[in-house]
């Protein structure tokens, strides 16, 4: 807590890090050329001892719109980080740099 009593924003970093699920997606690579095929990871870490029903959804936006999305079903083990998925898609044809953003949300 601060000096007035709000917390702090390391409070919710942290607070969001002991959740017993959690969604990451790993790239590695963030530049690319159009026509290319661009992959990224889907990763659940599962901090229970239960195996639970789980549904990532995802969109690509780019310039202003939704590019590509769609929704998986995953499955993921007690107590283990485990890649569930692989995302796949083709960076899109542009006339100049362009910044694009990729969201996923878990819904258990």
């Amino acid at each position: 807590m601060d000096c007035e009593r709000r917390p702090k924003k390391a409070f919710f970093a942290y607070r969001d890090a002991l959740r017993p699920l959690l969604l990451t997606l790993r790239m590695d690579r963030w530049a690319f050329a159009t026509g290319e095929a661009i992959e990224a990871e889907i990763h659940l870490s599962n901090d229970t001892h239960e195996i639970p029903a789980v549904r990532v959804h995802y969109q690509v936006e780019g310039e202003g719109s939704v590019l590509q999305s769609d929704s998986v079903a995953v499955g993921v083990r007690p107590l283990a980080n485990t890649q569930v998925g692989l995302l796949r898609w083709t960076a899109p044809a542009v006339s100049r740099r362009t910044t694009f953003t990729l969201r996923a949300c878990m819904v258990a």
